[in-house]
């Protein structure tokens, strides 16, 4: 049904399960033998599919053993070094932006740590939203509510990641739940 729906309108989903679509089928064209050119060029697309999506950098560890496995390739070579060193030139420009720009380490999205806080608070569901269909911040206590609408944006990362960690450390079963 998803595809139906995505097939019909623009949506970063869409552009999300091209790029990655478009790493898996580079995959499945590689040679035999493969050069570190042709890595090379692999490890950009998979540095440019990264800026739209980060999870596609899971992908990584999977391609490497498969390379390995598959296609005989050394882990320790020249073409895996192309291949990872060119998804970190290409990604690195995001995290470096925001690194910058917030004044702190951001290895991928400001959100991130929303993100995360969003599935370790004591109204996590596994979704954006509780049961009753408000979102997790609207559902959030009063203060903690004023405390993220008052903060920049490089306030509100540290703010949602100390929250997110106290849950952590108060209540690690539900965390593993």
């Amino acid at each position: 049904p998803g595809l139906a729906v995505y097939a019909t309108k623009l949506h970063p989903l869409s552009l999300d399960a091209l790029a990655f679509l478009a790493v898996v089928c580079a995959c499945i064209s590689l040679p035999t033998r493969v050069g570190w050119g042709r890595l090379g060029l692999l490890g950009a697309l998979l540095g440019l599919a990264a800026l739209t999506r980060t999870t596609v950098l899971s992908f990584l560890p999977v391609l490497l053993v498969w390379l390995n496995r598959f296609k005989g390739m050394p882990l320790l070579s020249h073409q895996v070094l192309a291949l990872v060193l060119a998804t970190a030139v290409v990604y690195a420009a995001w995290p470096i932006r925001n690194s910058i720009l917030l004044d702190q380490i951001s290895p991928s999205s400001s959100e991130s740590m929303e993100w995360f806080w969003r599935g370790t608070n004591p109204l996590a569901t596994g979704s954006s939203f509780t049961p009753d269909g408000r979102t997790m911040l609207q559902a959030a206590p009063e203060a903690f509510r004023a405390r993220i609408l008052a903060a920049s944006e490089a306030e509100r990362i540290g703010i949602y990641r100390d929250a997110a960690l106290e849950f952590v450390r108060t209540h690690p079963s539900d965390v593993l739940r």
